[in-house]
């Protein structure tokens, strides 16, 4: 597994991007120093740089400020982020310790106090690390002659299609002759769930569904056989509150 990860700072002060990322640095030094773990910093002062930037910065976690300039809050700049991926990982920052309680309901990673950041950072590190081993994931698939690792993360639909397997990633389509009931059980733990025969979808890219369609978040929609609607919806709401 890549064990470089790409973290996003977003937060109009200077002093606080110079401030956070030796504290970042030494965290993870004394906790996973033992992984080699390698990190770059991607800095921006506003939401919407960080929104139009995020999959072409492969961003990993956003240290997200709560109050931002232009009356636009951290909280809607992740929902913005919502609409690309459905999980994002996201600590935030704030001055005001009245924003803790507001942001569980965004679910984040962590909160950090920026007059305790070097105490918050250390507990929210731990969350961070273990979100991207999830994200990072590899499953392998194989056939007579090959093998295929791939970060399983990256795979948006799996479908059968003449005896082959085909998983689609963001801006690719790698085939393979496999057997997709060989790996249901290790999909489903991946956040994978059966839309209709032969063809599985990554709940991390569902944007919504609606009776028998399934949109993604990138606009493609995607039938859903009758008698499996129930149970992905059900599938896609659990995962939306883990």
């Amino acid at each position: 597994m890549d064990n470089n990860i790409n973290i996003a700072i977003c937060d109009d002060d200077e002093n606080i991007m110079k401030r956070i990322v030796p504290v970042i640095e030494s965290v993870y030094k004394e906790k996973y120093a033992e992984k080699g773990v390698g990190i770059s910093f991607f800095y921006y002062r506003d939401g919407d740089k960080l929104v139009d930037n995020y999959i072409r910065d492969n961003i990993d976690v956003v240290f997200m400020d709560i109050e931002l300039d232009n009356n636009v809050s951290g909280f809607e700049v992740a929902k913005r982020l919502g609409t690309i991926i459905t999980d994002p990982g996201i600590v935030y920052m704030t001055n005001y310790d009245q924003y803790v309680y507001e942001s569980f309901v965004c679910r984040p990673l962590g909160f950090i106090r920026k007059k305790s950041i070097e105490k918050d950072i250390w507990f929210a590190i731990s969350s961070v690390q273990e979100y991207i081993m999830k994200k990072r994931r590899v499953v392998v698939f194989s056939d007579n002659s090959k093998k295929l690792a791939i970060q399983i993360d990256r795979v948006r639909i799996i479908e059968v299609y003449n005896h082959e397997m085909r998983l689609e990633t963001d801006d690719n389509v790698i085939s393979i002759r496999d057997q997709l009931s060989h790996h249901i059980k290790e999909l489903q733990d991946c956040g994978f769930v059966t839309i209709y025969r032969g063809m599985m979808i990554n709940l991390r890219y569902v944007a919504d569904i609606r009776p028998y369609k399934v949109k993604l978040v990138n606009g493609r929609s995607i039938d859903i056989s009758k008698d499996r609607y129930k149970s992905v919806q059900n599938e896609w709401m659990y995962y939306k509150m883990m």
